[in-house]
């Protein structure tokens, strides 16, 4: 067992080692708040998820909670600018 980070990295790792287009995508809580877009600041993000991409189409996958469905993300990281095809 690990913390969020660790197993969304984890997903990240095994998601890469079956050849799949898998990056890290860090966000913001709700709790946490907007990060700045003036200038990159890491104790901005205190979120991380994968980022794939899958024939051309772009997901947001995120294991930390078990029941989650596919390109769903939890509710409290629902906290950052969004926008399709590429981040």
């Amino acid at each position: 067992m690990g913390n969020l980070s660790e197993i969304n990295h984890g997903l990240i790792n095994a998601l890469q080692a079956g050849d799949i287009d898998a990056k890290i995508f860090l966000s913001s809580t709700r709790e946490n708040g907007f990060p700045t877009k003036l200038h990159p600041v890491m104790t901005d993000f205190n979120y991380l998820m994968a980022f794939v991409n899958i024939d051309g189409k772009e997901y947001l996958l995120d294991a930390s909670e078990k029941n989650l469905p596919f390109n769903m993300v939890s509710y409290d990281a629902l906290n950052s600018f969004w926008k399709s095809n590429g981040f």
